[in-house]
């Protein structure tokens, strides 16, 4: 029998040790490559971001400030909206009248008259108005019955015009009455009301 070497591979040369440490330190190079690569497309999104919202104009309107005053005292907004609301009211509800029965307290109203003195339409269906009545949250009431919804009517008030709505409050008690109201779901600050 006789022996014979298996056929020769093709040789592979072993890596030399300075090899073996720029193969090993490879991964390493890889990942600081990728790290730059992503450092510098956010640096170039957020670069583009940026130069598209200057473009477009600033992205959050700043209010114009509101005020704290008497039911009764109307508040001029720099834009020149005007709002006033009267002093809260005792109310008989319709029985179409809607609110959470299981609260006790007395129903209130108070009229909100706004003056659109801007250059454009206002819609009073974005005002929004909380309440507060001794030291707890006051109920919104919505009457049809009493033409009395949450907020104002569904119609542009053009410039120069006015509107008038009711609102309606389940509160604790009606001598101590606070609201707080904002014309618009942006762009105009509270409107504090106080019993004077």
């Amino acid at each position: 029998m006789t022996l014979t070497a298996p056929p020769a591979r093709p040789s592979a040369a072993r890596p030399t040790p300075a090899a073996r440490t720029a193969t090993a330190a490879r991964p390493h190079r890889v990942r600081r490559v990728a790290a730059a690569l992503g450092a510098a497309v956010l640096l170039a999104a957020s670069g583009c971001a940026a130069g598209a919202s200057a473009d477009a104009g600033p992205t959050t309107v700043a209010p114009h400030p509101g005020a704290e005053v008497t039911f009764g005292t109307p508040h001029e907004y720099a834009d020149g909206l005007v709002v006033e609301v009267t002093a809260p009211a005792r109310f008989t509800p319709t029985a179409r009248a809607e609110w959470d029965r299981s609260v006790q307290g007395l129903p209130v109203r108070v009229r909100v008259t706004i003056t659109n003195g801007t250059g454009a339409d206002f819609r009073p269906n974005t005002l929004s108005a909380v309440g507060v009545s001794a030291g707890q949250d006051a109920l919104a009431i919505v009457d049809p019955g009493s033409q009395i919804e949450e907020t104002g009517p569904d119609s542009p008030v053009a410039a120069g015009e006015s509107v008038a709505f009711s609102l309606a409050f389940l509160v604790q008690d009606p001598a101590d009455v606070g609201l707080t109201v904002e014309p618009a779901l942006g762009g105009y600050g509270p409107l504090v009301l106080t019993v004077g």
